[in-house]
């Protein structure tokens, strides 16, 4: 795994799939900074239960991400990666935990910054080392590349693909 700070740091081969987290990875919501979701679920549990204080937060990040406009955290070093993965003939999917029920928001979100891609190449799903595994047995490319902006999802998918070769990235982008 590699820490990187932007997306000019990821190296591409000739034929990658390049696996992208969302949230935090590409966009960001200005309404919710980097600890907002720390600081909510902290002021609920003041008050309710574990359970009940996280469906209280979940409910007002999913208020906040349909009524919110996001914005790309680079749009010009993003907008240099999709060029990148063109040239070397790559292919992009994304990958976020948002719930499989979200995504007509998830791709207006896409499209409010400027990312047009196909409904078939975002997934959803909290289990990523799973769907990587899926997407590295699927997908016949020279070079394999995961990112996202949560170290626990990093580790999901190093120890679901301990037995491929997979280069993880760790975005703690510089915008956040």
């Amino acid at each position: 795994m590699k820490k990187i700070k932007n997306y000019d740091e990821i190296i591409l081969e000739q034929n990658t799939l390049i696996i992208l987290d969302i949230d935090d990875t590409i966009i960001k919501f200005n309404s919710m900074g980097k600890t907002w979701w720390e600081d909510i679920l902290h002021d609920y549990e003041q008050h309710h239960d574990k359970q009940t204080a996280y469906q209280l937060a979940y409910d007002d990040w999913k208020a906040m991400i349909n009524k919110d406009t996001p914005e790309l955290l680079d749009h010009e070093l993003f907008m240099d990666l999709l060029d990148r993965i063109e040239r070397t003939n790559s292919k992009l999917i994304l990958l976020t935990a948002r719930e499989s029920t979200m995504k007509e928001i998830t791709l207006k979100n896409l499209k409010d910054c400027g990312i047009h891609i196909d409904p078939n190449d975002v997934y959803h799903s909290s289990f990523k080392g799973e769907i990587v595994k899926d997407l590295y047995e699927t997908y016949k490319a020279n070079q394999f590349i995961f990112v996202d902006d949560l170290l626990k999802n990093i580790e999901d998918v190093i120890t679901t693909m301990k037995t491929y070769k997979i280069d993880c990235y760790l975005m703690e982008h510089e915008n956040l």
